[in-house]
């Protein structure tokens, strides 16, 4: 689902959510710009960029886009299989870069986005559009390779050269957040994405148990007596007030995208608080939770979740 509302579900355990937002007219199922068989399946068709945020895909906004969050790779379509030539990412959440990739600091790569990052900083890119979701969208995408590439320098992976480069790049990166950055006064008018997505009826509003199923609870963010949702409270692990109350999830993203978990057991709130009460008392290793920093729980003891909870 391209951009429209990133939902995780794992059934008969838990669903978690994470904000994107909802472009204009609905699309097809299987998304004409990628492969949906073989060996090539995920991958896009072509290098050229997206109409992610307008229709044209030669827009400024989408070429900038594009220089980012698409890349080739030359990986195996399985583990043990030869390697392939793939197009990665295109219209997703996720960066396309890791610890120890040099794809970023490559030349070819750098010049490309460097130009298009002067492109809009020279004519003024952020008046191109208007609308505010694409605004902070669009914040949030540069967001991610500027962490990524800070990151290298912090830890001075590269040499000087190498380390040189990503610093002006993440200088011209800062100053296109900016830019399209809005207001506190803009944010609080926002629209409800997950609203705007039940009322899509690209959604299927019931499971059936069935884990294929593009599924959105109605009630999710309404009916707190259905919908629970946890808190991730580690004050007893650590003293940092900033982290204490955010899930693993968040502080991968640093705060970029903003992660939720909610159960629904199958004989409601009551059932859930009984529920955790022994996973307290008898399912936590306390002993290598205090020395890993984390909840860790005994296999043999920790009860099964029943089934049929959400």
């Amino acid at each position: 689902m391209l951009r429209a509302f990133s939902l995780l579900s794992v059934w008969i355990l838990s669903v978690a959510i994470a904000p994107s937002f909802l472009i204009g007219a609905e699309r097809e199922e299987a998304d004409p710009a990628y492969y949906h068989e073989g060996e090539l399946a995920g991958s896009l068709r072509s290098e050229g960029p997206l109409a992610v945020y307008d229709a044209d895909p030669g827009h400024l906004w989408n070429r900038l886009f594009s220089s980012f969050w698409i890349r080739k790779s030359h990986l195996p379509s399985k583990r043990g299989k030869e390697p392939i030539d793939r197009i990665e990412g295109g219209d997703t959440l996720d960066f396309l870069a890791w610890a120890g990739t040099t794809y970023w600091d490559e030349p070819e790569t750098v010049s490309r986005v460097e130009k298009l990052l002067d492109e809009f900083l020279t004519t003024e890119g952020e008046k191109l559009i208007a609308d505010p979701l694409k605004l902070v969208m669009l914040q949030r995408d540069l967001w991610s390779p500027f962490d990524f590439l800070m990151n290298q320098n912090i830890a001075r992976r590269g040499d000087s050269e190498t380390r040189r480069k990503r610093t002006e790049l993440c200088e011209k990166l800062a100053r296109v957040m900016k830019r399209v950055a809005l207001t506190r006064e803009e944010l609080a008018q926002l629209p409800k994405n997950y609203e705007l997505a039940l009322k899509s009826g690209r959604f299927d509003t019931t499971h059936e148990y069935d884990p294929g199923r593009d599924y959105l609870p109605v009630n999710l963010l309404t009916d707190a007596d259905e919908w629970q949702e946890l808190d991730f409270h580690r004050i007893k692990l650590s003293g940092d007030t900033e982290t204490r109350f955010v899930f693993l999830h968040t502080l991968e993203y640093r705060g970029r995208s903003y992660f939720r978990v909610f159960y629904r057991f199958p004989e409601g709130r009551k059932q859930l608080e009984e529920y955790l009460k022994q996973v307290d008392e008898s399912g936590v290793n306390w002993k290598d939770s205090a020395q890993i920093g984390f909840i860790k729980l005994d296999e043999k003891k920790t009860p099964q979740i029943p089934v049929g909870t959400e």
